[in-house]
């Protein structure tokens, strides 16, 4: 990760000084609300970085509950966030999160 700066996707994105280099806010809210509604633990805005008085959000990390059919959900939701944000595709390996580049 660019930077260690992380913050709640929800409350972050409600700021008019955060923005994204390239990602669609709206689009990405969507998929913030999509995560949260299939059971993530928590979203976040990751590596933000500050530019001349406005954050840059540059990824999305999905922090993700160990009940399989909930994470079976956030994975399907995770294949269209990576073909939206031009990700290579993730599979269920175990882990913890789900990250996404947005820049």
């Amino acid at each position: 990760m660019a930077g260690s700066a992380k913050a709640e996707a929800r409350q972050w994105i409600k700021a008019p000084s955060h923005i994204f280099f390239k990602a669609d806010p709206k689009e990405v809210a969507q998929f913030v609300e999509a995560f949260y509604g299939a059971g993530a633990t928590q979203v976040l805005i990751a590596d933000i970085e500050e530019h001349e008085g406005k954050q840059y959000g540059e990824s999305l990390l999905v922090v993700l509950p160990k009940d399989a059919a909930m994470r079976k959900k956030l994975f399907e939701i995770g294949s269209r966030a990576d073909t939206a944000f031009q990700n290579d595709e993730t599979s269920d390996k175990g882990q913890k999160y789900l990250y996404y580049s947005l820049d």
